[in-house]
């Protein structure tokens, strides 16, 4: 009995390093698409997605269909002729989110933070070069920071929390 079992074992020991991992890229299959490149532009496309649907709950968003970019965007919007720079860092954040004002005057700055449904998660004032935003005891999600002077936003990132 000892000697059948020992051909068995060793059959599935070795196909065990035969065996991977599914691993998937991404790939379409579609009637038509292209892409192309200008200054400072790319663009990518394809025609005939038929299945397109998204699916959302308080956790995640699921998007069904073919061609979705791996992007992440930071800064999403400015208003021109701003006489100071102000960035949100790191991104993706963990535990705080640090906004950082330089070169300039920047009083009556405000920060509105909002989640991925337009819901106000918190709100402050800005004070001096750098302030702080906890970030603990959110979800993991996508999350938005909106900087506005005297009621006009001015600036917004979008912030990714692990």
């Amino acid at each position: 009995m000892k000697n059948k079992r020992l051909p068995l074992l060793l059959i599935l020991f070795l196909a065990g390093f035969s065996l991977h991992a599914q691993t998937l890229s991404p790939s379409v299959v579609s009637s038509s698409g292209g892409q192309g490149q200008g200054e400072g532009l790319s663009i990518a496309w394809t025609l005939g997605e038929i299945i397109t649907e998204t699916f959302q709950n308080d956790e995640l968003i699921l998007t069904q269909g073919f061609h979705q970019t791996d992007l992440v965007i930071t800064s999403i919007d400015e208003l021109p002729g701003l006489d100071f720079e102000i960035s949100a860092y790191p991104n993706p954040a963990s535990h705080h989110v640090n906004i950082g004002l330089k070169d300039g005057e920047y009083e009556n700055l405000r920060y509105r933070l909002v989640d991925f449904q337009g819901r106000e998660i918190t709100n402050g004032n800005l004070e001096g070069t750098l302030t702080t935003v906890s970030f603990s005891g959110f979800r993991s999600g996508v999350y938005f920071l909106l900087i506005s002077r005297e009621g006009q936003e001015i600036k917004s990132f979008k912030i990714v929390k692990n």
